[in-house]
């Protein structure tokens, strides 16, 4: 984390942290459009402070040295920093998937209700977010008793119901996908959703996976996408990326949409 906080700060973007989450070390920053990111690790873990088989089951206050406006050192964080500049990204510093994703519910009762029944998750910790510690923050996983899997964590920080509604803008999430293995996979979860009376879309074709949409009560939009065909279906691996890639339907429209495209 260390290093990837001098590697952005050499290249002037603005870092908070490193900070001690408990169940990992979190290094922030935000994109051009505001969309706060996030470096964690992947460990120690959600047992850091219950049991492996008991995982959400209490509400758990982190101790004071966690809490901003309690007793967390904000200066030592701010300057603690990797000696030396970090020019390239080493292999023990690739990023190997999403440790988890955030995002605001006003009802986080409702909210861990439709995770569950809905999409099979586990309610893995009751806490709350250390930044604001009057603001409940609570992990979902996918987790069998024992074990939680890597890359699956979805939390909610449970905003009160007089909380402004959110508005698509730059800088927002637009949705949060999960990967299905295939087509037949895909049609069972659209029909386990259907007979919960959640709405959902048909399958629609992305050229590269087929997807499904339906929206949690809070308004987040869901997808579940397969992880086939894939981004070789109209490409060579080692080139990926290189070129713009249209739909067969967009394809008149190559020489405007290239024009109006912002440079990445």
């Amino acid at each position: 984390v260390l290093r990837w906080k001098r590697r952005l700060n050499d290249l002037g973007i603005g870092t908070s942290g490193p900070y001690d989450r408990g169940y990992f070390q979190s290094l922030y920053f935000q994109d051009p459009d505001g969309q706060v990111v996030e470096i964690a690790t992947s460990g120690p873990g959600y047992a850091h402070d219950e049991p492996a088989d008991a995982l959400g089951q209490t509400l758990i206050i982190p101790p004071s040295r966690q809490l901003r406006g309690a007793d967390r050192d904000e200066a030592a964080a701010v300057d603690e920093q990797w000696p030396e500049p970090v020019p390239d990204i080493t292999p023990d510093m690739v990023l190997t998937g999403l440790h988890h994703i955030t995002g605001m519910t006003d009802d986080l009762v409702r909210a861990g209700e439709f995770l569950e029944e809905a999409l099979g998750l586990r309610l893995v910790k009751q806490s709350v977010n250390q930044d604001d510690p009057t603001t409940k923050h609570f992990f979902w996983a996918r987790y069998d008793g024992q074990t939680v899997a890597p890359h699956s964590s979805y939390t909610l920080f449970g905003w009160t119901p007089q909380s402004p509604r959110a508005r698509p803008g730059a800088g927002q999430t637009h949705h949060v996908a999960f990967r299905v293995r295939d087509a037949e996979e895909q049609l069972a979860w659209r029909d386990h959703l259907r007979s919960l009376d959640i709405q959902v879309s048909e399958v629609m074709d992305r050229t590269y996976f087929t997807s499904l949409y339906f929206r949690a009560p809070d308004g987040m939009l869901f997808e579940l996408a397969t992880d086939g065909p894939g981004f070789a279906i109209d490409e060579p691996l080692p080139t990926l990326g290189e070129e713009l890639r249209l739909p067969e339907w967009l394809e008149p429209k190559r020489v405007e949409i290239a024009r109006g495209l912002q440079p990445l």
